[in-house]
């Protein structure tokens, strides 16, 4: 073998020895280096400006579901409903309508708060309104209710509420209606009501 092959085969060798040095030790630092940031996608949603890499699943705006009210909760709930609904129809009327509008008490009252409004409650509105000639109106709305359990089958409320008078003049007052509402089957039903003074 002459000197020309012996240092052509050494080049050849130590290129190879060089290539396997870079294949195996220079390139896999490379490969494990974190890679560039993917492109921004828009979207329609408000994340549209963030990106959205294969690593992670893509952000939603979507709510978690809400948490199953606790039964305590629920009953307070519906009393509340009930003591709201009670003490704004049983404190709107008018001289127009006969004060039809009680009517709608019957379902959520026991039977001694209907007898109650049927007669002397009802009695007490017409003798207060002015003739049949002049218009005359009261407009309640409820600012809160506050429910306070007495026992598992009764809680009593407290319901402050906002009068708004309409007829020849206008007048607005406050006044509070306290009622206790008793659970009998799965409804609640108003069995005592009473104005603070």
């Amino acid at each position: 073998m002459s000197r020309g092959t012996k240092i052509i085969m050494l080049i050849i060798g130590g290129v190879i020895v060089i290539g396997l040095i870079v294949y195996f030790i220079i390139v896999p630092v490379f490969m494990t280096a974190t890679p560039p940031p993917t492109k921004v996608k828009v979207n329609n949603n408000l994340n549209s400006s963030l990106p959205i890499t294969n690593n992670h699943p893509p952000v939603t705006n979507t709510p978690p579901p809400p948490a199953e009210a606790a039964p305590e909760s629920k009953e307070a709930s519906a009393a509340q409903t009930i003591a709201r609904t009670f003490a704004e129809r049983f404190a709107t009327y008018s001289n127009q309508n006969g004060l039809a509008n009680l009517n709608d008490l019957q379902a959520i009252s026991t039977p001694a708060v209907w007898s109650y409004i049927q007669g002397g409650y009802r009695a007490g509105l017409v003798k207060s309104m002015p003739g049949s000639g002049s218009y005359y109106a009261v407009s309640a709305t409820a600012l809160s209710v506050k429910i306070v359990p007495v026992s598992d089958t009764e809680v009593s409320a407290t319901v402050p509420m906002q009068l708004v008078e309409s007829g020849s003049s206008s007048k607005v007052s406050y006044a509070t209606l306290d009622l206790k509402l008793k659970k009998t089957g799965d409804a609640w039903l108003v069995s005592w009501e009473q104005w603070e003074k």
